[in-house]
């Protein structure tokens, strides 16, 4: 059963893509550490939606972190790039994961720890991090990095082209 209605909610204003002619909208999932409620992923929230812009239809999402228990909401700012010919968006995510997308198609390129991350230590079949269940909040406490604040926060992000680095 997905229960995606009750949880997730617009944290960022719509913005105007590029030549695949897209707008974002990024969500979040308020924390809601009872599992009543809210069972599956949590579709949309965590998320990045891409709408085409002349219909409002849904193009493509990619949700960064499923059925997230840790209030990692993906506010990020992601980074637009162009390498060897490919249309890219990155992203340097709350919950401890460096994403690259394929903003044609919002296809995962990568994803990897750039920070200490205990929340999850595998992947799913799509090469999403997956939640260790020891993780899972509970009323005694449960240690999980990254922390509340996350490996980052509202800092905004840039790309240098010169050195390749994303700071």
């Amino acid at each position: 059963m997905e229960n995606w209605r009750s949880a997730g909610v617009d944290y960022r204003f719509l913005r105007r893509g590029d030549e695949h002619d897209v707008l974002d909208k990024r969500e979040i999932l308020r924390r809601r550490i009872a599992e009543r409620g809210r069972a599956g992923d949590n579709l949309y929230s965590n998320s990045l939606l891409a709408l085409d812009v002349d219909t409002g239809k849904l193009k493509w999402y990619f949700q960064f972190t499923k059925h997230d228990e840790h209030d990692y909401d993906a506010t990020q700012i992601p980074v637009l790039l162009e390498r060897d010919g490919k249309h890219l968006l990155v992203q340097a995510n709350r919950n401890g994961f460096f994403y690259v997308l394929d903003r044609s198609n919002g296809k995962l390129i990568s994803s990897s720890a750039y920070a200490k991350v205990t929340w999850s230590s595998s992947k799913d079949s799509d090469g999403r991090p997956a939640a260790n269940k020891q993780s899972t909040p509970t009323p005694d406490g449960s240690p999980v990095c990254p922390g509340a604040a996350g490996a980052t926060n509202w800092m905004s992000p840039t790309f240098d082209t010169q050195t390749a680095s994303f700071m």
